[in-house]
């Protein structure tokens, strides 16, 4: 799961509580010490967290997809922060299996319950991907 705009406290939740159900995430930034800290959180919840160095953005599109490649895989879904959402279509890129998110700067319910909601449809969403014999996400893992 590519998480972009980590540094964004809500965006931080929901790569949170994605972490602590198993997903492997590549989180990428703005601001790198904001950045840090999210992939910290997500790594001691259990979950495999990479960091993207270069700052995204400037680092968009493609060439974003490309470095979150170089340091652990291809991401099959993301997490978008709102104010990082400009300037690419992360759907189009990743492909219409992917899951995408654009996780707004204050979610209805607020962050917590947004999480909860996007966890939630995020592991309906890779069920029914397996069980429709199509393809489905391996970012996170059947607690």
């Amino acid at each position: 799961m590519l998480v972009v705009g980590a540094e964004d406290s809500a965006t931080r939740q929901v790569a949170l509580h994605l972490a602590a159900r198993g997903a492997a995430l590549i989180v990428a930034g703005r601001d790198r010490h904001e950045v840090l800290v999210t992939a910290g959180l997500a790594a001691a919840s259990g979950g495999t967290t990479r960091v993207v160095e270069t700052p995204a953005p400037p680092l968009e599109g493609e060439a974003l997809v490309d470095a979150a490649t170089n340091v652990l895989a291809r991401p099959t879904d993301a997490l978008v922060c709102e104010g990082a959402a400009t300037g690419f279509r992360m759907q189009e890129l990743l492909g219409p299996s992917a899951f995408v998110v654009t996780v707004p700067s204050r979610p209805p319910g607020g962050a917590r319950g947004f999480a909860q909601t996007t966890c939630a449809d995020f592991e309906a969403f890779t069920a029914k991907g397996v069980s429709d014999g199509g393809p489905a996400s391996d970012t996170l893992a059947p607690s």
